[in-house]
């Protein structure tokens, strides 16, 4: 029986490491810990282009589809939509030669310039066209330079693919105030910044912070973050991430600082877990009155929350 006791006994004992390990129990808290850490900045992301090996696409692989017309400042946009309808990948490059049949009913070629560097609404990047799926092709104007009556509609647009052959569609393209800008052949750019977090990585986590609906200026300000795994694969802190508090009142007074989690107690957040940390802020002078209070992790996609603190007056 004694023996079966120190079993026990040390059983308990490396549940509650473990525990400890990964937050402990549900009603536990993390003591915070005043560790400044250096300011922090954002990595600058790398750009990730998409895969573009593949055979240059042919009419009959191809389902044109579109105008949709989109809207900013001033400029307009016709984006076209080229799906690959056929059971291997294809390659749509270059820009296209674009035919119309104009208001007048004569078929007429459409002057778009080609922009290199992308239209008011962005770079389209070279990628073949799985099964399925689809690039686009944009048309930019703009409608602010003319007395805009009722726009030209061209009908029954036709483009000229890489193969030499033409792609006959019943799409429509809408000419305002002057003539297009094209882009090429392509899906919107991305860079590393775009891609999911990875389920072990520290960005994966969810932020939730709580705080008191008021606090005096020049207070501390006390407050809890919560950190939930919400992944099936244990986050570790490793390194020890830093955080950043803020809080803002106006342009002018505005206050933040970059502390280091408190590692010590908790060293990873099992999957599906959450683990409370105590937080602590010296609140700046400041006049009474609304005040916004954000939180984040510093790592790249820097997770984090963000609230309303009503500030009142020291007492």
């Amino acid at each position: 029986m004694k023996r079966l006791g120190a079993i026990l006994a040390l059983s308990v004992v490396a549940a509650a490491a473990c525990d400890a390990a990964e937050g402990g129990n549900r009603g536990d808290v993390v003591a915070w810990v005043d560790r400044p850490a250096p300011p922090y900045a954002v990595p600058r992301p790398n750009p990730l282009p998409y895969a573009t090996a593949a055979p240059a696409c042919r009419v009959d692989q191809i389902h044109a589809t579109g105008a949709r017309v989109g809207f900013a400042t001033g400029n307009v946009d016709e984006r076209l939509t080229f799906t690959n309808i056929s059971r291997s990948s294809c390659l749509l490059t270059g820009y296209p030669a674009i035919t119309a049949l104009a208001p007048s009913g004569h078929r007429l070629h459409v002057h778009a310039i080609p922009a290199p560097s992308g239209t008011f609404f962005g770079t389209l990047a070279p990628a073949a066209v799985t099964p399925g799926h689809h690039v686009y092709v944009d048309l930019a104007t703009q409608d602010v330079t003319c007395r805009l009556g009722r726009p030209f509609v061209y009908h029954d647009l036709t483009f000229r693919l890489p193969d030499g052959r033409r792609l006959i569609t019943d799409t429509r393209l809408t000419r305002f105030c002057g003539g297009w800008r094209a882009s090429r052949f392509g899906l919107p750019r991305r860079t590393t910044a775009d891609l999911p977090p990875k389920p072990s990585s520290i960005d994966s986590l969810r932020v939730i912070v709580s705080l008191p609906s008021t606090a005096p200026a020049g207070a501390t300000l006390r407050y809890l973050v919560t950190l939930a795994n919400p992944t099936r694969t244990a986050v570790r802190l490793d390194p020890c991430p830093s955080y950043t508090e803020a809080v803002a009142a106006s342009i002018h007074r505005y206050l933040h600082r970059a502390f280091l989690l408190n590692c010590d107690a908790v060293r990873r957040i099992g999957p599906g877990r959450r683990v409370r940390y105590e937080m602590r802020m010296r609140l700046p002078t400041m006049e009474a009155g609304p005040a916004k209070f954000s939180w984040h992790l510093n790592v790249p996609s820097e997770p984090g929350s963000s609230a309303t603190l009503a500030i009142t007056r020291a007492s």
